[in-house]
């Protein structure tokens, strides 16, 4: 069983490199060569989208302020 143990290593070693390659050649230098149209819509900051998310936060932060607080905590005593 071990006589073709260095031969199948290498063969495995051989594949792996192809499969690599493959890779690389498939995701990295066939994309570089296409132009790929680029949406400048969404790498433009929406301001109102942000105010909105201010607007809420501002209220979460008055609504935690306002609650009244326990001193042991949020957890009620069942008595056990």
């Amino acid at each position: 069983m071990g006589e073709h143990a260095f031969s199948a290593i290498l063969v495995f070693i051989l594949i792996d490199i192809i499969a690599g390659a493959l890779i690389i050649y498939i995701y990295i230098i066939i994309p570089q060569g296409k132009n790929l149209p680029i949406e400048e819509d969404l790498f433009r900051f929406k301001e109102d989208i942000y105010q909105k998310v201010l607007i809420q936060q501002e209220k979460n932060q008055q609504y935690i302020n306002t609650t009244p607080q326990n001193s042991d905590g949020n957890f009620q005593k069942n008595g056990l």
